[in-house]
């Protein structure tokens, strides 16, 4: 009897997940329990998680919550490697880092963790965007992009995510990690491309907020508005799970 594919291993993109929550506090909660479990998953069937991590409010309190017990204690932090699916060219130390904010919500609190591997935006975005990419093709297979278990992931109320932006350029072809610039400042980033986002295990969404709501209505619309770059990471073997609060989640 032939084994059944196990459901990260299905060769066909698969429908994505929505998941609407009461309030922003229910999406933290509800976040940080994903998270936990890919990572303990991962560790589980391959010995370690890859895990990418993002900016901005809604994660911000994701991290708090898994800062906290029992996620702080009960998940192999130990085991985990972690990433950034962008990062924005300011050193760690300024506010408008992703790192120095995940770093001040949950990577200082935890007493141990696998690794941490920042964007070096302070190398300015040229040069950080080809150390990323360095980075990253050392955790894939012959210089192809690394499967991450979990890539976390915002929405913008332009529909981008990550620091691809739409309009913009996603980077040279076979680019791991490229150069962008926002429309609003710090307009110089450093962002993982859509090869890397589409490689993924899993990908989960996390926005609240009823500015994201125009957006999310042609990204999870039939079909999709593939001119915004959120509508264009569906992984072809992998699961992607938005959730949302009532604010930002569509009309049905």
């Amino acid at each position: 009897m032939a084994k059944r594919a196990a459901p990260e291993d299905n060769a066909a993109a698969m429908t994505p997940v929505v998941q609407v929550l009461p309030g922003t506090a229910a999406v933290a909660e509800a976040a940080a329990a994903a998270v936990a479990a890919a990572i303990t998953q991962a560790r589980a069937r391959r010995g370690r998680a890859l895990l990418a991590l993002s900016g901005g409010e809604t994660p911000r309190r994701t991290y708090a919550r898994l800062a906290a017990d029992p996620y702080r204690t009960s998940v192999p932090w130990s085991d985990t490697q972690v990433f950034w699916s962008d990062e924005r060219c300011v050193p760690a130390t300024d506010p408008a880092s992703n790192f120095g904010m995940a770093n001040t919500a949950l990577l200082s609190r935890l007493s141990a963790i696998g690794g941490v591997h920042p964007v070096r935006g302070d190398l300015g975005a040229d040069a950080a965007a080809a150390d990323y990419d360095r980075l990253l093709r050392s955790f894939g297979d012959s210089g192809r992009p690394p499967r991450l278990d979990l890539i976390l992931l915002g929405v913008g109320a332009d529909g981008h995510t990550a620091s691809l932006f739409p309009g913009g350029e996603a980077g040279a072809p076979g680019a791991l990690a490229a150069t962008s610039i926002a429309p609003q400042p710090p307009i110089s980033r450093v962002t993982m491309t859509l090869p890397v986002l589409n490689a993924a295990r899993a990908i989960l969404f996390v926005v609240t907020g009823a500015n994201k709501r125009p957006a999310l209505t042609r990204i999870l619309g039939t079909p999709p508005d593939l001119s915004l770059p959120a509508a264009q990471v569906r992984p072809s073997a992998g699961r992607v799970t938005w959730m949302l609060d009532r604010d930002a989640a569509p009309a049905n």
